[in-house]
């Protein structure tokens, strides 16, 4: 099961990309994360007004079935800012806080 999270935006537009396999974690890490992921579908996911040099957040995972592919801005809800986080913490060789 793989989950990754896309960054876009911004000041100076960079796209950075974060991937975790979930049976590569420990399994606590692992079962947050699938608990999130379950949650997802129920995340309420507008059309958010674009905030100049903000970021936007894509979240893309292969479960829940048929898979997941949310777009989120820098408002996005709690569990998906978590969500965020633990996939890049997750992610070997990404340095802490990128």
């Amino acid at each position: 099961m793989r989950v990754e999270v896309v960054r876009s935006g911004g000041f100076a537009g960079r796209v950075q990309r974060w991937a975790v396999e979930l049976d590569e974690l420990p399994a606590e890490t692992a079962t947050e994360i699938r608990s999130l992921l379950d949650e997802a579908p129920a995340w309420a996911v507008g059309d958010a007004p674009a905030v100049p040099d903000g970021f936007r957040w894509r979240l893309l995972s292969d479960v829940p079935a048929p898979g997941l592919d949310l777009d989120l801005g820098d408002d996005a809800p709690e569990p998906a800012q978590r969500l965020v986080d633990l996939v890049r913490v997750g992610t070997p060789g990404a340095a802490p806080g990128t």
